[in-house]
């Protein structure tokens, strides 16, 4: 008989993870983290939140990275 796995609400990942609302619906809609929607309810397999856990969101944001590149133009045209 097959195991059936542990499922977290939205509710469930938002306060184990201290997210705010919109930055769990944005890592869905990312597909940063995998979620299933049941009926009108989010929920995410223990499985897929380690994997999302051990993932990381090191990811530089896009400011910073436009940053970045606007420091390293400036640098090219120095004399």
């Amino acid at each position: 008989m097959p195991t059936i796995e542990k499922m977290y609400t939205l509710t469930e990942v938002i306060a184990r993870l201290n997210l705010d609302r919109r930055t769990f619906y944005r890592y869905i809609e990312s597909q940063e983290m995998k979620a299933v929607k049941i009926g009108r309810k989010w929920a995410v397999k223990e499985s897929d939140l380690l994997e999302f856990l051990a993932k990381g969101t090191n990811k530089p944001s896009e400011a910073a990275t436009a940053g970045t590149q606007e420091q390293t133009n400036a640098e090219k045209t120095m004399p």
